[in-house]
């Protein structure tokens, strides 16, 4: 039975890139304004025909989208858009749970 928690998961603070919590996440690069990658074990990579991928903006009181991009090797970049579709930091929560 499954305990409700995600396999895979961090909490990552938009203005610096620093992970105040992770589990099965090896790093976060905070790349440019909006835009982090999610650095997995290279054993363990995280790909989407495997993993549910989920991504909720936390503290905004503005409008803010995000989108995944598969970069290569084991990393994913988590991107942060404004209501302008401009780049824009953000904290988030990242999740994957095995399919």
């Amino acid at each position: 039975m499954r305990n409700n928690r995600m396999d895979i998961s961090a909490w990552v603070l938009g203005a610096t890139g620093e992970a105040k919590r992770k589990q099965g996440v090896v790093a976060v690069e905070r790349a440019s304004d909006g835009v982090y990658n999610l650095r997995f074990p290279a054993d363990k990579p995280v790909r989407a025909e495997a993993y549910h991928l989920s991504v909720t903006i936390l503290n905004k009181d503005t409008f803010r989208s995000a989108q995944l991009a598969d970069v290569g090797g084991a990393t994913i970049q988590v991107r942060i858009f404004d209501d302008a579709a401009m780049p824009a930091d953000a904290d988030f929560l990242f999740g994957a749970e095995r399919v």
